[in-house]
C-alpha cells in the first residue's frame, strides 16, 4: 500500500466507532501480503487494541506476525508494543530490558520521535515520572525548537514534558518556555485527550 493511503485508512479506523477495532486492523493486515508496507503498520494497531481489551496473548501473537515492518514503515517500534505488555504484565525484568534496548536503539539513530513520545507516556503512565522525563526530553536535545510548533510530534514532546515538570514542581526552564508558547497558541494538553 501506499503510505499516505496507510496513513488515511489506519486514522479512519481508529477514529471511527467501531466497536472492535482490534478485529477491523487484523482484517486489513489479512488483505496484504507479508511483505507489503501497511500490513505492520495494521498488526501492530490490533495489537494495541488487544491489550487495551486486556488480551496480552493476542496482543503478543500480532506482535510477533507483524515483525519489524519494513524500512520507514513503523511510526511506533515494534519494541515499544513489547513494553506495553510487559508494562501491563509488570514484568520488570522485561521492562528493564526493553527499555535498554530502546535507548540503545536511539543512541544508534534508530528509534523514532514518536517512540520517545509513546515511551515517555507509558513510563508516565506508570507513575514513573523520572524516567517519563527522560523520555519525552530525549528527541529535543538536538531539535531545532523553532521548528518544534511545525512538528506534531516534538510539540508532544514539549506540552507532555511541561505538564509532567508542572507535575512534580519543577521550575521553568529553556524548554518550558518553548512549550508555554505553543500551550499559549491554543494547542491543547496532550493528557485531556484533546
Amino acid at each position: 500500500m501506499d503510505p499516505d493511503a496507510v496513513y488515511d485508512v489506519l486514522m479512519e479506523v481508529d477514529l471511527g466507532s467501531s466497536a472492535d477495532k482490534a478485529s477491523d486492523f487484523e482484517r486489513l493486515a489479512a488483505d496484504l501480503a507479508p511483505e507489503e508496507f501497511g500490513r505492520a503498520t495494521f498488526l501492530t494497531t490490533a495489537a494495541e487494541h488487544r491489550l487495551r481489551q486486556g488480551d496480552p496473548d493476542g496482543a503478543r501473537r500480532l506482535l510477533t506476525e507483524a515483525g519489524p515492518g519494513q524500512p520507514g514503515e513503523l511510526l511506533l517500534d515494534v519494541r515499544s508494543g513489547w513494553l506495553d505488555i510487559a508494562l501491563h504484565e509488570s514484568d520488570r525484568p522485561a521492562v528493564e530490558a526493553l527499555l535498554l534496548e530502546l535507548r540503545q536503539a536511539w543512541r544508534d539513530g534508530a528509534l523514532t520521535e514518536s517512540t520517545c513520545h509513546h515511551v515517555g507516556e507509558q513510563l508516565h503512565l506508570e507513575g514513573d515520572h523520572k524516567r517519563a522525563l527522560r523520555w519525552f526530553t530525549m528527541p529535543l536535545t538536538y531539535a531545532d525548537l523553532d521548528e518544534a510548533a511545525e512538528d506534531p510530534v516534538l510539540e508532544m514532546c514539549l506540552t507532555s514534558r511541561y505538564f509532567l515538570r508542572r507535575e512534580l514542581g519543577l521550575g521553568v526552564d529553556q524548554l518550558d518556555l518553548v512549550a508555554r508558547d505553543i500551550i499559549d497558541e491554543g494547542h491543547p494538553d496532550p493528557d485531556d485527550g484533546g
